[in-house]
């Protein structure tokens, strides 16, 4: 086998005690086993209880923008890292946030992580879209050049054992299923 390790730069606005901001950590953590990984966080509206979550192996870059600022300056910031750096892969986190990658370099290394239903007109920037769910892949690929690829939030199904056959009694009559998620979308 030839393994390739690759460097991998995400970016996100903020980091909030919200469903993104936990997948965010685990997918963090997770790469960081095995490639280098650098987040930045442009505005300074972040949760450090989240924050202390990630792990040693991610460096963290925090450009403490106020959110809404017009000021380039965290803009200037963040495209010199990310020219220094030249990761391989930028995997952005908020629909948006190709606006500020300046240089066509990086914005042909950019994919986005879709989180919510949220039409845009940056979609078709990114050279992949990923969406979190079926629902949110539909609702994007009229706005999109291209089909989304769906990673349900992480996880793959494939890997969760699930039972085939049930046997129900006859007085039971009522099968019962507890889903748990999130209907934000």
């Amino acid at each position: 086998y030839i393994y390739i390790y690759i460097y991998i730069c995400h970016l996100i606005f903020s980091l909030n005690m919200d469903s993104k901001g936990y997948q965010l950590i685990d997918l963090l953590n997770q790469q960081s086993q095995s490639h280098e990984v650098t987040i930045f966080i442009i505005n300074d509206v972040v949760d450090e209880q989240i924050l202390n979550q990630i792990s040693s192996n991610v460096q963290v870059g925090r450009l403490n923008r106020t959110p809404g600022s017009r000021s380039l300056i965290p803009v200037f910031k963040l495209n010199y890292q990310l020219e220094k750096l030249n990761p391989q892969v930028i995997h952005c986190h908020n629909h948006n946030i190709i606006g500020v990658i300046w240089f066509p370099n990086l914005r042909s290394k950019a994919h986005l992580s879709l989180y919510d239903k949220r039409r845009s007109q940056y979609l078709n920037q990114y050279k992949n879209v990923y969406a979190v769910s079926q629902c949110i892949a539909d609702s994007v690929a009229d706005d999109l050049i291209y089909k989304p690829r769906v990673i349900y939030y992480g996880v793959k199904l494939s890997d969760i054992p699930y039972k085939r056959v049930f046997k129900i009694q006859e007085e039971q009559k009522v099968f019962r299923i507890v889903q748990v998620g999130s209907l934000e979308h």
